[in-house]
């Protein structure tokens, strides 16, 4: 999160945060309107989770929890992930972008057709975590090691290796995202 409240609100005023689709739209007018107002003001409280509030004089409001910054770039939710960013997806295979390569270095016998990475936005959360969500795929890390689980399970978290082993779903490159495998 930006320490900085100048840069709290030149990212709000620039519309970044919060993305509009993290808001009702009720808070969704309110915040255009905050956005506009010359009397816009903005507060930050909390040290664990934080919340930022934006309000002005006319009387509107506006909280919300800022996602967290890409922990290797520090891209903020909504922009690109810097060039070398180990976090940052090949929009084309849906692999880390740092090991996309075009040619057959890696001996695994796979030589990747030549393409364009793109660029890779930064969402707030970790590249597959939604989803693994979506998809109903939790692990907990056990005695045993890892398992999978619910999501209350205590422990549950997403279960980015099945993503990344290619167990029940596929990179779609149009959708820019993982697809699951659905049984015939």
């Amino acid at each position: 999160m930006p320490e900085n409240l100048s840069e709290i609100l030149d990212r709000f005023r620039e519309g970044v945060v919060p993305a509009r689709a993290d808001l009702s739209l009720t808070a969704q007018r309110a915040a255009d309107h905050l956005r506009a107002c010359p009397t816009l003001a903005v507060e930050v409280s909390g040290d664990d989770a934080p919340t930022v509030v934006a309000s002005c004089s006319h009387g509107r409001q506006a909280g919300w929890k800022p996602k967290p910054q890409c922990g290797d770039c520090g891209a903020y939710p909504g922009q690109q992930h810097s060039e070398g960013c180990d976090v940052a997806r090949c929009l084309w295979t849906g692999d880390q972008r740092l090991k996309c390569t075009f040619d057959d270095d890696d001996d695994d016998g796979f030589a990747e057709e030549p393409h364009d990475c793109g660029k890779d936005i930064w969402t707030g959360r970790w590249p597959g975590e939604a989803e693994c969500e979506e998809f109903g795929w939790w692990t907990r890390w056990t005695d045993n090691g890892w398992e999978r689980c619910g999501p209350d399970a205590p422990g549950a978290r997403p279960d980015l290796n099945r993503l990344n082993g290619m167990q029940g779903a596929s990179w779609n490159r149009e959708a820019k995202r993982w697809v699951q495998w659905r049984p015939r």
